[in-house]
């Protein structure tokens, strides 16, 4: 699937608060193909949890993120990285999702998310940071897959 390189970032999030995003897609394929969606952890959704995409066609996939203050982070690990994975009889894929816990005293940004007018947020972190996150998470469910086939 074509998806956005750098994945979905949430930036500055605050605990016991929900955020929300979108992300397109796009089926590549010359056939249209069924896909199961499904997250790494239960801070994050998704939905649809089932699409079918015709060959070329987009659909817009929603992602929300919320996170308790039970569930608090150490402040060395400020960056939670998950993913959404994309599962179909022609593929395995997964879409990145960087989260920033921002510092619990601050206010939380009315929209919670990266918007646009804070691209410059997004574009100070280096590109191969993504990059590191998308190839892990994908070494790593290549992993997953071969121990599934032994």
């Amino acid at each position: 699937m074509d998806f956005p390189k750098e994945g979905i970032v949430f930036g500055e999030v605050q605990y016991d608060k929900s955020y929300s995003t979108s992300i397109r897609i796009t089926n590549p394929f010359a056939v249209p193909v069924d896909i199961l969606l499904a997250t790494s952890s239960n801070r994050l959704s998704i939905k649809p949890a089932k699409l079918h995409l015709g060959s070329s066609e987009s659909a817009t996939l929603e992602v929300s993120f919320s996170i308790r203050s039970s569930q608090i982070i150490s402040p060395v690990h400020k960056t939670l990285l998950e993913n959404i994975r994309l599962k179909s009889a022609y593929f395995d894929q997964a879409i990145p999702v960087k989260i920033s816990i921002g510092d619990s005293k601050k206010k939380a940004p009315s929209t919670g998310l990266v918007s646009q007018s804070d691209q410059s947020s997004i574009d100070a972190i280096p590109h191969s940071s993504f990059e590191d996150s998308f190839n892990f998470v994908n070494n790593q469910l290549q992993l997953e897959r071969q121990r599934f086939e032994d």
